[in-house]
This record gives C-alpha cells, sequence and structure tokens, in this order.
C-alpha cells in the first residue's frame, strides 16, 4: 500500500535536486549502491545548515519521516540480500551503468 503520508519519488538518472557534494559517488564505481534523498519539511530559505532547520530536524514530524525512510532504505537492502533475482538485477543495471559511464 502506498504511503500518502511519505511520498515517494523515484527518479534514477535525474540529477536535478540533488545540490550539495559527497565522496559517495566513488563508491558507486566499485560497487552497486544507492544514494537516496528525502526531505524534513523547513520554511522558505531556511535549508540544510541554517539554526531554523536544525530546529525543524529536532521536530516529532522530523523524527517520524526519518524513521519511516530509515525503514523503506532497510526493506530494500534486506531483499538485496535474500532475493537473488532482485539483487542479480540490481548488478545487472549497476555493470550496464558502469558501461555507459566508463567505468567498471
Amino acid at each position: 500500500m502506498a504511503d500518502t503520508k511519505h511520498p515517494v519519488g523515484i527518479a534514477l538518472r535525474d540529477f536535478t535536486n540533488t545540490g550539495g557534494s559527497t565522496d559517495f559517488g566513488n563508491v558507486t564505481y566499485a560497487l552497486p549502491a544507492c544514494h537516496p534523498h528525502y526531505a524534513i519539511p523547513s520554511d522558505p530559505g531556511h535549508s540544510n545548515h541554517t539554526r531554523e532547520f536544525a530546529a525543524r530536524a529536532r521536530a516529532p514530524e522530523a523524527h517520524e519521516i526519518t524513521y519511516a525512510f530509515a525503514g523503506g532504505m532497510a526493506c530494500v537492502g534486506a531483499r538485496f540480500l535474500q532475493d537473488k533475482e532482485f539483487a542479480d538485477e540490481a548488478k545487472k543495471w549497476w555493470q550496464e551503468d558502469m558501461k555507459d559511464a566508463g567505468g567498471a
């Protein structure tokens, strides 16, 4: 059943809303990986790295969203470990993506 309280958007190749930087991308050249994003509601102009955002991140609503998101990610990880067909498909997708990127 879809969770209407915490909608999930999937954009496997759309990086228009990622922002920031990380070295995690280097990991994805070595093995299949997932670097998902989720949002904690904040006021306009008070996103990450502001005192206002820190206050919002301490709120029960932010904790609820974080727990739901972490639970979903744990389910994907468990499925990858327990469902060979699912894991093989993920690995196949990664190998094809690496060929397109000039990697592995």
